[in-house]
């Protein structure tokens, strides 16, 4: 359990004041920006929305309908999408409790290996779109600005060599697959 501070969480106590006040959050974006941000979350909220509908297939080595992963679905989209796709750890606060003065937080946190896509509007503005969270329960996409202090690339080998996995091998026809999807949805 990590003790929290004025909302801060960080293992590593040297960044513990990171990303607490965001000078950008109210940064005004020009017309180009919100356009190029609303045609991108627009095409993630369609097939967002839409992707339970066209995952119902079976495969012969389930017993119920497929279900994908995140690392599927951001390839996916990052392909269809035409922005970058991340390979990372996401942290995800499973308990959040006040103390009775409410000046202090416990939180219990944990992390996983997760995909999200990145991208950058025309003047400069850089997003994290999270298509498919994997924090149970959202059924809309994420948009964060980018850094954000849940998403990260870890640093030590074993992490790697997982996270190489999904950008080779088994996983490309899986991604294909669902890009193909996505595609026939948005035709």
């Amino acid at each position: 359990m990590a003790r929290v501070l004025g909302f801060r969480q960080t293992p590593d106590k040297s960044k513990e004041t990171r990303m607490l006040v965001r000078p950008d959050l109210f940064r005004v974006l020009g017309p180009a920006d919100e356009e190029e941000i609303g045609r991108i979350y627009r095409l993630a909220l369609e097939l967002r929305l839409r992707l339970p509908g066209f995952l119902r297939e079976r495969r012969p080595f389930l017993p119920r309908p497929y279900s994908p992963g995140c690392h599927q679905v951001a390839h996916a989209f990052g392909r269809v999408a035409a922005i970058a796709t991340v390979d990372g750890e996401h942290a995800i606060f499973t308990r959040i409790v006040p103390d009775p003065a409410g000046k202090e937080f416990d939180m219990d946190c944990t992390t996983m290996l997760h995909s999200w896509n990145e991208f950058s509007t025309p003047g400069g503005e850089r997003f994290i779109l999270d298509i498919f969270p994997d924090e149970g329960c959202a059924v809309l996409p994420v948009l964060y600005r980018s850094p954000h202090p849940a998403y990260w690339i870890p640093e030590d080998a074993e992490r790697l060599d997982a996270l190489r996995m999904i950008s080779e091998g088994p996983f490309q026809t899986q991604i294909a697959t669902m890009e193909q999807k996505m595609r026939e949805v948005l035709a």
